[in-house]
């Protein structure tokens, strides 16, 4: 069906104030083409808003809108998608539990730092550990830090940088190789490349020991170990058009696979809309993307495998 809507006839001539909106989108995301490239993302662009016309006409739980995503082509967005999986033993396992809570968001608590964007760069799975880091370290310690995501891109040798990563690597890292400490990131800023590591012990803080993995598939359990510990890091299959383009609602795509997960996000609580119960998750594609960067996904079906490997690290 994506490339159905990919698919452009530039023999028609263009709509003249769609092409006005484009090139208005281009200003404002600072993307600019030309020539043959010019045409190339306008005719990406202009099916992309087709469909978000149509999806929103549906009357869905969730809207879409044109993003800073929007002329990029099915390749370049998977290589946003940088959560690779290996076999790895947590640290610590523990037994199912069951969340006492109605509702919670860590934000309001203070445990969370602002959206970032992890720019042309596989690196969602250092996002995804540091936003459960920064949240369990100030939960714990009353100072919330800024980590760096960069940090773990460059010295996280079981990773692929900005190729694709796995938290649990990051996680052992981390504790095995810092004595369960992280660097900041005003020391050691991003720049969403890969580079030589260049991680100096004494610049390092963190009172890390060990990371553990919530029940497989067990969303009570998941629940309960957010409001017991914090922000969790979570992997999801995020390879969906409706996704790429997300503007706000409550998330389900039907296709959505509960193993095949290639994206990795933050969980910073849940909540209920109506009869409809969902989690808050926190994306790292800048504010412009979703709900000022972060997205509610329906609760109870473990949607997008939101369930299936969720992870989070605990203080000393």
């Amino acid at each position: 069906m994506l490339a159905l809507f990919l698919t452009v006839t530039f023999s028609v001539p263009y709509l003249q104030h769609e092409e006005k909106s484009f090139v208005s989108w281009m200003r404002r995301t600072n993307q600019f083409y030309t020539g043959d490239e010019y045409h190339f993302r306008l005719g990406i662009w202009m099916s992309k808003l087709r469909f978000v016309q149509e999806h929103n006409a549906k009357g869905s739980s969730y809207k879409v809108s044109m993003n800073h995503l929007s002329a990029m082509t099915h390749s370049e967005y998977r290589s946003l998608l940088g959560l690779r999986f290996s076999d790895v033993t947590p640290k610590m396992i523990t037994h199912a539990q069951k969340s006492t809570a109605e509702s919670l968001d860590w934000r309001e608590k203070g445990a969370v730092n602002p959206v970032l964007d992890q720019g042309n760069c596989g690196s969602c799975w250092a996002f995804s550990v540091l936003h459960c880091c920064e949240g369990i370290e100030f939960l714990n310690y009353n100072k919330l830090y800024k980590f760096s995501e960069q940090s773990l891109v460059d010295c996280v040798q079981l990773s692929h940088g900005c190729n694709g990563g796995l938290p649990a690597f990051a996680y052992n890292y981390i504790i095995d190789e810092c004595e369960g400490k992280i660097m900041e990131d005003k020391d050691y800023p991003y720049e969403a490349v890969d580079g030589e590591c260049r991680f100096v012990q004494s610049k390092a803080i963190g009172h890390f020991s060990k990371w553990l993995q919530i029940v497989k598939g067990d969303e009570d359990d998941l629940a309960a170990k957010c409001e017991k510990y914090g922000p969790v890091s979570v992997g999801m299959d995020a390879d969906h058009f409706t996704f790429e383009i997300y503007s706000g609602g409550i998330y389900e795509e039907k296709i959505c696979s509960k193993e095949f997960l290639d994206h990795a996000v933050g969980l910073v609580g849940f909540g209920k809309e109506g009869e409809t119960p969902y989690w808050i998750l926190r994306n790292s594609w800048g504010t412009e993307w979703g709900e000022n960067g972060y997205f509610r996904l329906i609760r109870g079906q473990n949607m997008c495998g939101v369930a299936t490997s969720a992870t989070v690290i605990i203080t000393k």
